[in-house]
């Protein structure tokens, strides 16, 4: 009787034993950058998140570096369910769809808060693809702006040609191709060595990279272009996701929302540091030449140009292609910039110009219609009607006579669509004293113009 009753008693715990192990679930996960890096860094609060939240019901195994996937295969595996969950650079997939691509064109969003407002737009769009692929978006963190790391001082485009120039994504391979480098596919852990093998000479990345690679080992200078923000983007295969409790699944969620929200903060933290670090560590750090910005600004035109084709027989203009068309419009006329807030002064007025060029020319073919001029600092669309612009043009030129910063902020404002908070960046003062010039000059626009 007692060997019986023993005997119960054991296949009563193998049976709580296995009861147990199925109502736990692990995920392995692929991340491709190291452990010290402040992606992976919040990739394993985010896990530490989920097993908490779920009291160990679901735990998230990192394997970081490429060390379970390499980068480049990372979505696929997701995708195919090899693996549950990832996290990869979201231009990697450029060539894929053209979403995936968004967050690093040149120059649309060079800031914080410009890369927040991008994304916000980009994210249902983003999720939409993703859906159709059978994946489940749960957040997105920016790199800190991207810089030219280099062997020596770039001073101009010309410095870049014939060089093996690292990419790693579409856009970047473009770029290359456009200044007449080689470009050269590496991924971040190869990056060591292929420099002090010569596979590669130069490349675009941000300061945590440049640290997280020991840049000062085998490259001398950084400079500091902020071209743009790249994302990574963590995803979820969606029937992984679907099997798991109501209750885990929105421990998941809440888990991501709060590595979203941390990430973003850890990365302003991250470009502070680590640019810091590499002056530190010997790397000269350089803003970019007037002369290599204006080079950079026409190649990357040539890129914009295939937008401005694509929708060449619509009525509406967007503000980056403007941006790009009122560069070749000052380069053109050998106007040189001193730095980036006169930049985009002068392309303001140049856009100005462009803009009313434009209507008058539309009115030569059409009668009536209206303008339309997205801005990039608002969702709905400033519309200015044709008959009107011609007279806010000058009222704008008697503005600029009586108080030449007020016209310039008009123009910032309504024609490039920069909202206070980046206009205040430019001028190095406040959004509020910004609202309060900007009210001073609707004013004055409002009396020149009566009751247009």
């Amino acid at each position: 009787m007692t060997i019986f009753v023993r005997a119960c008693a054991g296949l009563l715990l193998a049976g709580a034993l296995v009861t147990s192990a199925s109502a736990q679930t692990k995920w392995d996960m692929p991340t491709p950058y190291p452990d010290g890096n402040f992606h992976t860094k919040n990739v394993a609060r985010f896990a530490a998140d989920v097993a908490k939240a779920t009291n160990g019901s679901l735990t998230i195994a990192i394997h970081s570096a490429g060390s379970l996937i390499k980068h480049a295969e990372i979505k696929r595996s997701v995708r195919q369910g090899t693996t549950p969950i990832g996290e990869m650079l979201e231009s990697l997939a450029a060539n894929e769809a053209p979403v995936y691509g968004v967050d690093s064109i040149p120059f649309l969003a060079t800031g914080y808060d410009a890369s927040k407002k991008l994304y916000a737009a980009q994210k249902p769009y983003l999720e939409k693809q993703l859906a159709s692929e059978g994946l489940i978006l749960l957040y997105s963190v920016a790199w800190p702006p991207q810089g030219i790391y280099a062997k020596r001082e770039i001073k101009s485009v010309e410095d870049l040609k014939g060089l093996k120039f690292r990419t790693y994504n579409a856009m970047i391979g473009r770029i290359a191709a456009l200044v007449g480098a080689i470009p050269t596919q590496i991924e971040v852990p190869d990056l060591p060595t292929a420099f002090a093998t010569g596979r590669v000479d130069v490349m675009i990345t941000s300061a945590s990279t440049g640290v997280d690679t020991k840049s000062q080992d085998y490259l001398t200078h950084y400079i500091d272009t902020q071209a743009w923000l790249p994302r990574d983007i963590v995803f979820v295969n969606k029937e992984a996701f679907d099997k798991l409790k109501p209750a885990d699944q929105k421990a998941v969620k809440d888990a991501a929302a709060a590595a979203e929200e941390r990430g973003w903060k850890m990365s302003i933290e991250e470009m502070t540091i680590k640019t810091k670090a590499l002056k530190d560590a010997g790397i000269i750090v350089l803003a970019p030449t007037p002369e290599l910005f204006a080079a950079l600004y026409r190649e990357l035109h040539r890129l914009a140009e295939r937008q401005l084709r694509a929708g060449a027989g619509g009525l509406t203009l967007g503000a980056t292609t403007l941006l790009h068309e009122a560069y070749l419009h000052l380069s053109q006329r050998a106007v040189t910039f001193p730095d980036r807030s006169r930049f985009f002064a002068y392309a303001a007025r140049a856009m100005r110009g462009l803009i009313v060029d434009y209507v008058r020319e539309r009115r030569a073919l059409k009668r009536g219609g209206a303008f339309h001029l997205t801005s990039s600092d608002t969702e709905a669309e400033q519309v200015a009607q044709i008959a009107d612009l011609d007279p806010l043009s000058a009222a704008l030129d008697a503005l600029a006579v009586a108080d030449p910063p007020l016209a310039e902020l008009v123009e910032l404002k309504f024609f490039c669509g920069f909202d206070f908070t980046e206009i205040a960046s430019m001028r190095g003062v406040s959004a509020r004293t910004v609202q309060r010039h900007w009210d001073k000059a609707r004013l004055f626009l409002r009396h020149s113009l009566g009751d247009r």
